[in-house]
């Protein structure tokens, strides 16, 4: 069996309350949960994806070193987000 990719989970400040971040983020756990384990981001941790969850296109979220390949989704990508996160672990070798 694959060993599961790590992916370290990072929501904005929710400055745009008409995105709803968090049901986001039920989905995509739901959709990739089989490959995926998901926590919260913890700085020094080694992860193989950060996935930071953006409420609008200021990425806040961009002013950290996330030590990892990171994927951002947010208000003008979030109905790609299947494709957008699976090209991301497609370029990782597990």
């Amino acid at each position: 069996m694959n060993e599961k990719y790590t992916v370290a989970l990072r929501f904005c400040g929710g400055c745009n309350p008409h995105f709803d971040r968090a049901k986001l983020y039920e989905d995509i756990k739901a959709e990739f949960s089989a490959i995926c384990d998901f926590e919260f981001y913890k700085e020094g941790q080694k992860y193989d994806i950060a996935l930071l969850i953006d409420g609008c296109s200021s990425e806040c979220l961009m002013e950290s070193d996330y030590n990892a390949g990171f994927v951002v989704i947010h208000d003008r990508n979030y109905t790609d987000h299947k494709s957008v996160i699976q090209s991301a672990l497609d370029q990782i070798k597990k």
